[in-house]
């Protein structure tokens, strides 16, 4: 009996103390965090009536606003100033409702589109698109993949209206988020009509020449001779552009600021 009695008290002292020690203290029950989406699972989204439902999961998560350009509605065309913005679901998600064209267009689709990631300045170029490994996780869409550059494009007929289509992209052509590259070591030119990388021929540091004819086209620009990460010069942005007449034989100047975005120059040998 006494015993038992001792037992009792035992419990109750120990009682008291575990009060004492928690009296005003953190709980001892952490609150949970929400779990993130993983990567490469894109999130359930309820599709749209009458309408086409885009989600895509970026294995590289966007560090700038991500929107949708191509022919998908209207009869848009491929231009830098048709474009959609993207809604950011979480750190990796992202989706798009877009209405499609009533009519399939020449290639029997009915909205044809990629996402691209505006670069630093909020600006777009098409160097900001999906690249490497794209995948159709699930929905009605035809992937064209591009051998020759390694781009892929989503293509739509209209069995894919009123769905959801779900979608993962490896990374981005260029690559914007994280620490600028440093002034190039090595740069290397594509341009038509061959499509092929050359070599530059470096002058001083950063500062690379290469020689071509012209016909009326941009060039690309990489540091390492391979699509990946190269970045495309159009004319508009070219300096020295009004003195060059097409098959004009041209000096073309590459100055790095970051790998291989800087400033490209023609000038007539």
């Amino acid at each position: 009996m006494k015993a038992n009695k001792l037992m009792i008290a035992a419990l109750a002292m120990g009682a008291m103390m575990f009060v004492a020690c928690n009296n005003g203290g953190e709980d001892p029950t952490p609150t949970p965090t929400p779990t993130p989406t993983p990567t490469g699972e894109t999130t359930e989204v309820e599709p749209t009536a009458g309408k086409i439902t885009i989600v895509i999961n970026f294995a590289d998560a966007p560090c700038n606003d991500v929107v949708l350009a191509g022919g998908y509605a209207n009869n848009t065309a491929w231009t830098a100033s048709e474009y959609q913005t993207m809604e950011k679901i979480d750190e990796n998600n992202y989706k798009i409702v877009i209405e499609p064209n009533s009519e399939a267009n020449d290639n029997g689709f009915i909205a044809e589109a990629k996402p691209v990631q505006l670069d630093e300045d909020s600006k777009f170029s098409w160097d900001g698109q999906w690249f490497g490994n794209v995948e159709v996780v699930d929905g009605a869409c035809d992937l064209d993949y591009n051998d020759g550059n390694g781009e892929s494009q989503m293509r739509f007929t209209d069995e894919a209206i009123g769905t959801t289509v779900k979608l993962t992209a490896e990374k981005w052509k260029t690559k914007i988020c994280g620490e600028a590259l440093p002034v190039a070591e090595a740069a290397f030119i594509k341009f038509a009509p061959d499509w092929t990388w050359a070599e530059m021929t470096k002058t001083s540091a950063g500062t690379f020449t290469y020689e071509l004819t012209w016909t009326e086209n941009g060039v690309n620009i990489n540091i390492e001779g391979s699509d990946d990460g190269s970045a495309w010069y159009p004319v508009e942005d070219i300096q020295g552009m009004d003195a060059i007449t097409e098959g004009d034989d041209v000096v073309v100047t590459f100055v790095s600021k970051a790998g291989p975005k800087g400033t490209v120059t023609f000038a007539k040998k």
